[in-house]
């Protein structure tokens, strides 16, 4: 029999290893104790006299041994009520599931005819109850828990990314996830990384969108990876690391400046994919887009050298990229990518005598976008066309950050759609505008609004 038959059922045993086999003998010997256990309800009480009324087809000398045994086991607990029975008031002995007498009645039943709620709230408790077991059991036998606990989460993770992966995708976003927390607003936090915000707008506007990253086992890690899921996002290209910690971002908003971000974590050890596998290449080959963020250039490179041409690429390098490897950053231009900068990037490019567009165009970019917050955006689509300048809608903007993520995550959507790239800058100007409104770094986009908005709008951010 297949492993797909079968339930993750967990049973608790007492310590004592003689205690054991009594234990397990009273539970599975006889039929009797199971059903007794079935009957029950794991939030009601039921008294000796429905018991024995709903199991007629015992004795009752049967029943009541059988539901002392499982009081002595700890799976029922039992209380004496006084009961009006006409003029005389009596003693009723009830009984009720206990914790650990949850698990073995889940054992027995169909979870599919439980309520859903109930279902859940008590999964999470039992889940709990094991887990504090699993933690003292540990400690008695000496284990370090912390070591375990890092297994676990990885474990998890990994479980989770391959449920993911069920098609081949239409983009394969290279980038990072963070935890940011915003220093004003209340002191707001929230799940980000430019990489993850990317391939959840795109998710949202319905595109198959894979994530690619290196994840750290730890909660926020794993508090990531649920997330992405939930947005639609394939994981299934996560590469966990151990030895990754969760980048924290700080971000403080002031009047008239743009947000002040600083990130924590090791340049030596980026929280990127520093290495190629066979199964990310295919994904690559298999995508209609590659969208490439933060990331170490030589493995783009590699990446792309293997992908070949004839697919869209963009291309929004991280500063670091330009001040830290050039040369590798103009390499890349080599396989055509529509490349987006904004302006802090534009300058830092042109300091080391890199003019923007003519240098990029002639290193190979197929056409570069200038974002430039609230002052819109100027598309360069070619050597020889005029520059083409989008103004940006005035918005009551409350927080610019992950506009550039909405900005490309648009734009790739709207090229896979057949949209002209002209008409697509459009779109993604406004959208990335409009998404200033929201407060957070994920911005929440919808495909009804970015149609909508085509269908209406017809060139009046051209200037």
């Amino acid at each position: 029999m297949s492993s797909s038959n079968y339930w993750p059922f967990i049973v608790f045993m007492p310590v004592e290893s003689s205690e054991r086999a009594k234990y397990v003998s009273t539970l599975f010997s006889s039929p009797v104790a199971l059903e007794v256990l079935n009957i029950f309800k794991w939030n009601r009480s039921l008294c000796q006299g429905e018991i024995v009324r709903s199991m007629g087809h015992h004795s009752n000398k049967t029943i009541l041994t059988m539901l002392k045994r499982l009081v002595n086991l700890g799976l029922l607990s039992e209380e004496t009520r006084l009961e009006q029975r006409g003029k005389r008031r009596v003693k009723v002995k009830c009984y009720k599931l206990t914790e650990l007498g949850k698990w073995y009645n889940l054992l027995f039943k169909d979870p599919k005819n439980l309520d859903k709620a109930l279902l859940k709230e008590n999964l999470v408790k039992l889940t709990l109850e094991f887990l504090n077991k699993f933690i003292e059991f540990s400690e008695e036998i000496g284990l370090f828990i912390g070591d375990q606990v890092s297994e676990i989460l990885a474990g998890t993770i990994k479980a989770i990314a391959e449920r993911s992966s069920k098609h081949p995708p239409d983009l394969v976003v290279f980038g990072s996830i963070a935890f940011d927390i915003y220093l004003t607003h209340g002191l707001k936090a929230y799940s980000g990384g430019s990489g993850a915000n990317v391939a959840t707008v795109a998710s949202h506007l319905g595109l198959r969108t894979c994530l690619a990253t290196r994840i750290p086992v730890d909660p926020l890690g794993l508090q990531s990876v649920v997330e992405l899921i939930e947005a639609g996002v394939d994981v299934s290209l996560v590469e966990l690391s151990k030895d990754l910690k969760t980048t924290i971002c700080t971000i403080l908003h002031e009047p008239l400046h743009s947000p002040k971000v600083s990130c924590s974590y090791d340049p030596l050890n980026p929280p990127v994919l520093m290495h190629l596998s066979n199964r990310l290449i295919d994904s690559c080959r298999a995508s209609k887009a590659i969208y490439i963020g933060e990331g170490v250039s030589r493995v783009f490179i590699d990446l792309l050298k293997e992908v070949g041409g004839g697919k869209l690429i963009v291309y929004r390098p991280h500063k670091l990229s330009i001040d830290l490897a050039l040369d590798e950053f103009l390499s890349l231009m080599r396989y055509g990518p529509i490349v987006v900068l904004n302006e802090d990037k534009v300058e830092a490019l042109e300091s080391r005598g890199v003019k923007v567009p003519i240098e990029l165009f002639k290193h190979g970019a197929k056409s570069i976008v200038v974002t430039r917050g609230l002052n819109g955006s100027i598309l360069y689509e070619s050597p020889k066309s005029a520059p083409l300048e989008y103004k940006a809608p005035e918005v009551n903007a409350i927080d610019p950050l992950g506009a550039g993520d909405v900005f490309s995550a648009v734009l790739i959507y709207c090229l896979l759609r057949g949209i002209d790239l002209r008409r697509a800058v459009e779109r993604s100007t406004l959208k990335a505008s409009y998404s200033t409104m929201q407060l957070g770094p994920r911005k929440v986009i919808s495909m009804k609004e970015v149609e909508e908005d085509h269908l209406s709008t017809k060139g009046s951010l051209f200037t």
